[in-house]
């Protein structure tokens, strides 16, 4: 099962580094295959804990997708990691995911020499959300049009469960 996740996370990468897109065909394919896997290897009462980790798993990425900060098949391929991993693996794969898509963020945000950019918008997010108002007319669209750079997050995604697989052992 471990062996599927790898190779359905780095087709994913391979996609997005590629076209910036995961195929609906893949993360469906992934998510059958890890609950299938699942049903197989540990049973009905596993195949909830599956399906509730993989619901969580979307969840957990909805608020960045609603921040433009990743797209709908990020989403959709967190939640099919869920399908393989459980609710035990989900935290901590989005704990690692988080930190690798900070780091990529920043080191993308360097290498295109578009810093003052992002502090910018930095800022103006930060002074927006404390006082719960659009700040000079700019909202998150705008910020998000005018951002420095956009980073294939299944990077990360990969990057997160490939941490996690490696202090399973």
């Amino acid at each position: 099962m471990k062996l599927m996740l790898v190779l359905l996370v780095a087709i994913a990468v391979i996609f997005d580094l590629r076209e910036r897109r995961i195929p609906n065909w893949l993360v469906l394919s992934g998510f059958c295959t890890g609950l299938g896997g699942v049903l197989l290897h540990d049973g009905w009462a596993a195949l909830g804990n599956s399906l509730a980790a993989s619901l969580l798993g979307m969840l957990a990425f909805f608020p960045f997708f609603l921040l433009r900060m990743v797209g709908a098949g990020d989403v959709k391929l967190f939640g099919m990691v869920g399908s393989f991993v459980g609710t035990a693996g989900l935290l901590h794969i989005w704990f690692y995911t988080v930190l690798a898509g900070g780091v990529l963020g920043i080191a993308s945000v360097l290498l295109a020499g578009t810093f003052p950019r992002f502090i910018q918008n930095l800022r103006l997010l930060l002074i927006s959300v404390t006082y719960r108002s659009g700040v000079s007319g700019v909202s998150l669209n705008d910020m998000a049009e005018r951002s420095s750079t956009r980073i294939p997050y299944a990077v990360a995604i990969a990057a997160g469960v490939a941490v996690w697989l490696g202090r399973q052992s």
